[in-house]
């Protein structure tokens, strides 16, 4: 199972768990169903898909937010936004990854690089998706931190 979330810090507004204390964040209470609508059906079954797989790979909070969906451990590290015709898959990782698959990559910090993957079906969803799924946990588990 692995991580442990008693001491995360939890919004007394939302209830959202954080890794520090009076994190900002948007208050609120989303659904999967709203974040999901007006999409084509094969992006629900594409992110149902992707859903399962995360919770073979981890025991994920799965956090509906405005735009995109977040799974988080301690800390959020994949989940991806609903887009017209397509869902798109978002990692945290700890490293630079360059492989076919990945479409974009984000450097927010020397150990933060955030990797976009674009899935248009559920077949998409497969082991190059698992591989950075877990991948994600050390980010998420906040695993080989330094400082």
């Amino acid at each position: 199972m692995g991580h442990q979330d008693a001491d995360l810090w939890t919004c007394p507004e939302c209830g959202q768990k954080f890794a520090t204390e009076n994190l900002w964040h948007s208050c609120g209470s989303f659904t999967l169903e709203a974040l999901f609508a007006g999409v084509q059906p094969q992006v629900w079954r594409t992110y149902q898909a992707f859903e399962r797989m995360a919770r073979e790979v981890a025991d994920f909070h799965v956090i509906p937010q405005k735009t995109r969906v977040s799974f988080q451990l301690r800390t959020r590290c994949s989940g991806g936004s609903p887009m017209k015709s397509y869902f798109r898959a978002s990692f945290v990782l700890r490293n630079v990854t360059i492989t076919p698959r990945i479409d974009k990559i984000q450097s927010f910090a020397p150990d933060q690089h955030v990797h976009y993957v674009r899935l248009a079906n559920p077949e998409e969803v497969d082991e190059d998706i698992r591989a950075l799924l877990l991948a994600s946990t050390e980010y998420g588990e906040q695993q080989g931190r330094h400082g």
